[in-house]
Formats: structure tokens, sequence, C-alpha cells
């Protein structure tokens, strides 16, 4: 028989807790700071691939943790494709893979991102 959750919040989501400041909230701020110290020639193209694939890692590390621990459908898609893009990141930082375009990796993250929050909400939130 299929576990049923309450519409309560659910008590082992770290969404409401410290975790979320430091596995995702602190890594988007970073993210964000490192992009406009990039847009003002403070950090190279190779320094702030290594800060935002580093970040996206570790957000993703955070939603696979997060997804152990809760069950939701958004944090097991996050988990998984996140550490997966950051990789990717790193091959295009260390010159494993050619022609890519930071603008397409941010939207590739949101693509990840909302896409994950669109299954859950048109499917179900927890498995």
């Amino acid at each position: 028989m299929a576990k049923r959750i309450s519409n309560k919040i659910n008590a082992k989501d770290l969404e409401y807790t410290n975790f979320a400041f430091w596995m995702w909230w602190c890594p988007g701020l970073l993210a964000v700071i490192g992009g406009f110290a990039y847009s003002l020639r403070l950090l190279s193209l190779t320094m702030i691939g290594i800060l935002w694939s580093t970040l996206v890692i570790w957000m993703g590390i955070g939603c696979f943790i997060n997804a152990r621990r809760c069950g939701r459908v958004h944090c097991k898609i996050d988990g998984i494709l996140f550490p997966v893009l950051g990789i990717v990141g790193f091959f295009e930082v260390f010159g494993i893979i050619a022609a890519f375009n930071w603008n397409y990796y941010w939207l590739i993250f949101f693509a990840i991102l909302f896409g994950s929050f669109l299954v859950e909400a048109l499917w179900k939130k927890y498995v």
C-alpha cells in the first residue's frame, strides 16, 4: 500500500531549516555576486566557471540529501541533474568540451529547476 502523506509540512523536509540557507540560498547569492564580479572584470571566466560549477554541485548535493529525507519529487530531480550540470561546467572550464556558453548553462539550470517544480505540481509532491 502506498504511503500517504498529509497536506501538512513534511517534518523531514529541510526546506524550513538553516540547512536551506547554507545549501541553497547562500550558494545562490554567491552565484549572483560572482556574476556581478565577472561583469566588473574582477573575476576571470575560468574563476567564475569554477565558482558556478561548484555552487551548482553544492546545491545539487543539498537537493539529494533533502530528497533522501523527505522524498519530494523536485528534490530527487534536482539532486541528480544539478550535479551533472556542475560536472558539465567543469568540463568546459578545463577544456574537455568547447563552444560552451555560460548563458545557456544558467538557462539549463533554471529549466531544470522550474521543470522539476512543474513535474511536482502536475504529478505528485512525494514519491
